[in-house]
């Protein structure tokens, strides 16, 4: 029997998709019966007499939309409402939720002033705006901003205290992004020096009692004049019952099986063949199905597009429409998903992945497939790999995900793993900051001024080996000194909305003259796709990833794209990084770009985003060509002209934020050892302590295509580590070691490290024979882990010697 769930506080509503008046079906009588404006003046109230609110909403309340108006209009009447001194902000942990919530408080203003005015107000067009990362849709008549909580940290580099804003809303708290935790202990800072700045949080779910304690919570530090000013009681929690149906929860036999590298298990396929029977089996309603990734979601999108037409009965009463949706989507592919549909004659398959559990509301939705997995980052101290791995959601997720289905009219929810499985989850997803490299996030400290990054207000702190690793990459890569302070690079880095070690390279390009192609490096590696992936590359690489023993991914189209390529001198043998930008300049001179991405095989999103991200870059590079201290600096360090190749200096740049990625190739050229700055070789060259790793090349490297592998470097950098069933670097660029060793520093002592906090050492911490900081509790295990892989790996490559003689 399936398990049937109701949600709490059940509270009957109309459908929004039956309405036919206009083609937002928005009405005013509909945003009034939204549980939200129940709540209204309880709200307001608790803002005007406390510094922090909390608002725990649940889903289909309306907190999303509504809170923003409801603070704008409190502020609008006793404001003038043009005057260009205030502002109030929200944050998302998601750019695809920061477009669709900013469009849709807009058409709602926008409604409402039509409606009372008769007339659009020119002003009101602007009124809500958003920014993300590479895109700002804001101007001076902006009051309602949305925007990635990304975006507000780096907007707190320039104006500590955030004076623009009198209200800051921190919408999905409970999704824990590292630059939200960021943001609660840098608010919390603002809020002990800015008696006018009100704060609201909200979530679906949070544990509102931790949050409410952590904004209370008075600093010893603090001088008994402030601490009179703060509150001195827990923050007022105010909560907002769903708009919710009853939900039938179906789980599969199967079992969840995550091995060394990932989940073993069809759970794609199973996802794909789910749909399609739900499709042909229930009544009219649309579906959401959670995976991963781009990747995987673009591939399913294929294989739901394929069966159903082959599958297809004349008498089928239903359209069916598939949507991929992923952070990666324009804005006007985003606006086709929630277009309105008559749900009587075509049905909506969006494939998503966790962008959907609670950040977006897409109104029809009845039936729900979850997968069970999502994609996190997740950082490896001891061996200084960052990796994107697939891990089982939390129970908290998986409930999130269930609820989708019950938004306006009772639902169902078919999850693709076991009850024994969901019973095993983690109650909670571990917060970001707690499982990610944090260089970024301590640079931003370190410009902020804050010396002491250890004892910064955290929610949870991370372990703080973590956060000493982090302050060692970014000394390594000169972005602080010795003592700890923000250095000039440093500086010059975070005027790029980029990740440290890409921004390190941009800098270094900028000395070496080569910073226009780096510009364009770095766009394409924050692009997710690039190369359009078929249907049969698709399926083949599935089988072969299942096969450990015989990877090859080596298809004709990819050899015939290649060609395509050298004809257009677009390849280039030094590495995948300088084929990018080889790829990207000529994109931008293509007069008919679709049709040119057509012809090459590449992604014509993918490089439109890329090129987008470009134009901004170059845009910051010359608007730092107007300041006297960078002026100061190129004068100073601006590397000698030695007529050097263009494609060295590129190269050698990429080795001043890279030099601690890299890989050196074993006998069989696709496979490299992947060799850690953190880890000492031995006199032999292998590694001291056994830390090594093997990694192949990925499939859509350069060097993978049979007309080009034997050209495969002895040494490479690489982007990034990617676990599916093996270790793939990522994007690979070939370099000489002389290279690597200019920018190479020695391991740190523990005074070293301390130092980089301002801080002497304690005696009690645990550290290894050079003196170097080590990860406790993650070394021991993959020490083992690793030992065991290479005894498997010896004992494979025995058996292969002995079947061939």
């Amino acid at each position: 029997m399936p398990q049937r769930i109701r949600f709490p506080e059940t509270q009957r509503c109309s459908n929004w998709a039956d309405e036919k008046n206009d083609s937002v079906q928005l009405s005013l009588d509909k945003i009034a019966r939204l549980p939200a404006h129940q709540h209204r003046e309880e709200l307001i109230k608790a803002l005007s007499h406390n510094r922090v609110v909390i608002c725990v909403g649940e889903t289909g309340s309306g907190k999303t939309t509504q809170i923003p108006q409801f603070v704008y209009d409190n502020i609008s009447a006793q404001e003038d409402t043009l005057n260009e001194g205030w502002m109030v902000g929200i944050t998302q942990p998601r750019r695809v939720a920061t477009i669709a919530v900013a469009q849709r408080v807009s058409d709602e203003i926008k409604l409402q002033s039509d409606q009372q005015k008769g007339s659009e107000d020119k002003n009101y067009h602007s009124l809500v705006g958003y920014t993300i990362r590479f895109d700002d849709h804001t101007d001076k008549y902006t009051k309602i901003k949305f925007m990635t909580d990304g975006v507000l940290v780096r907007e707190s580099l320039k104006d500590p205290l955030l004076s623009k804003y009198k209200v800051i809303v921190l919408d999905e708290a409970h999704e824990r992004s590292i630059h939200t935790d960021l943001l609660f202990g840098l608010i919390k800072t603002i809020l002990e020096k800015r008696d006018d700045l009100r704060v609201i949080i909200t979530s679906a779910t949070l544990d509102y009692a931790k949050f409410s304690r952590f904004f209370a919570k008075d600093s010893d530090q603090q001088s008994p004049k402030v601490v009179e000013s703060l509150m001195k009681s827990d923050c007022p929690v105010i909560k907002i019952p769903g708009r919710m149906y009853a939900v039938d929860i179906f789980h599969s036999k199967q079992m969840q099986i995550v091995g060394k590298h990932g989940p073993i298990s069809t759970y794609v396929r199973s996802a794909v063949e789910t749909a399609l029977q739900v499709h042909n089996s229930e009544p009219p309603g649309h579906i959401l199905v959670f995976l991963t990734g781009q990747r995987e979601i673009e591939d399913a999108c294929r294989q739901i597009r394929k069966l159903h037409k082959e599958q297809r009965s004349q008498d089928d009463p239903l359209d069916l429409e598939v949507f991929p949706l992923y952070g990666a989507l324009s804005g006007s592919q985003q606006r086709r998903i929630f277009r309105m549909v008559s749900e009587e004659a075509v049905r909506k398959i969006i494939v998503a992945t966790n962008v959907a559990e609670t950040s977006l509301t897409i109104d029809g939705i009845r039936y729900v497939i979850d997968s069970g997995f999502t994609k996190q980052k997740v950082y490896n101290p001891a061996r200084q790999i960052e990796a994107l791995v697939v891990v089982p959601i939390s129970k908290v997720a998986a409930q999130q995900r269930a609820g989708r289905a019950g938004r306006t009219a009772p639902g169902k929810c078919f999850r693709l793993y076991s009850k024994e499985s969901y019973d095993q989850m983690m109650s909670e997803t571990i917060p970001e900051i707690q499982r990610t490299n944090l260089a970024n996030t301590m640079l931003y400290l370190k410009l902020l001024g804050i010396q002491d990054v250890l004892k910064f207000h955290y929610v949870d702190p991370p372990d703080q080996d973590s956060i000493l690793d982090a302050l060692m990459q970014l000394n390594t890569l000169g972005a602080i000194s010795s003592d700890g302070k923000a250095t000039r690079i440093g500086r010059i880095m975070s005027e790029f909305p980029l990740e440290p070690k890409m921004s390190r390279c941009v800098v270094e390009a900028i000395r070496f003259d080569c910073d226009e192609e780096m510009m364009a490096i770095v766009s394409m590696l924050s692009t997710e796709q690039i190369f359009v992936s078929n249907d049969r590359r698709q399926m083949k690489r599935k089988r072969t990833e299942e096969n450990d023993d015989n990877y090859d991914d080596f298809t004709e189209e990819r050899e015939e794209r290649a060609k395509k390529l050298l004809q257009r001198d677009l390849l280039d043998l030094h590495g995948d990084h300088l084929t990018f930008c080889r790829i990207l300049i000529a994109y931008e001179r293509a007069p008919n770009r679709r049709a040119w991405c057509e012809m090459l095989g590449l992604h014509s999103g993918g490089l439109r985003m890329a090129l987008s991200i470009y134009s901004q870059l170059r845009e910051i590079r010359r608007s730092m060509d107007l300041s006297p201290e960078f002026q100061n600096w190129y004068r100073k360090y601006r590397a000698k002209n030695d007529h050097t190749s263009l494609s060295s200096r590129i190269r050698k740049s990429l080795c001043a934020g890279y030099h601690s990625q890299l890989g050196v190739q074993c006998r069989n050229q696709n496979i490299y050892k992947v060799v850690s700055s953190g880890v000492q070789e031995g006199p032999d060259g292998a590694s001291a302590s056994s830390e090594i790793l093997l990694a192949h090349l990925h499939p859509l490297s350069i060097y993978t295509l049979d007309s080009i592998a034997s050209s495969a470097p002895t040494t490479c950098l690489y982007h990034q580590i990617i676990h599916t069933s093996k270790n793939f670097l990522q994007h690979v660029v070939s370099v000489e070691t002389s290279w690597i060793n200019e920018y190479t520093k020695p391991t740190l002592t523990k005074e070293q490290l301390y130092a980089l906090c301002g801080l002497k050492a304690p005696s009690f911490e645990r550290f290894g024979v050079s003196g170097a900081l080590v990860q406790p509790g993650i070394v021991d295990e993959g020490y083992a882990t690793q030992r065991r892989d290479d005894a498997i790996a010896k004992a494979r490559e025995r058996f292969l010697a002995r079947k061939q003689s």
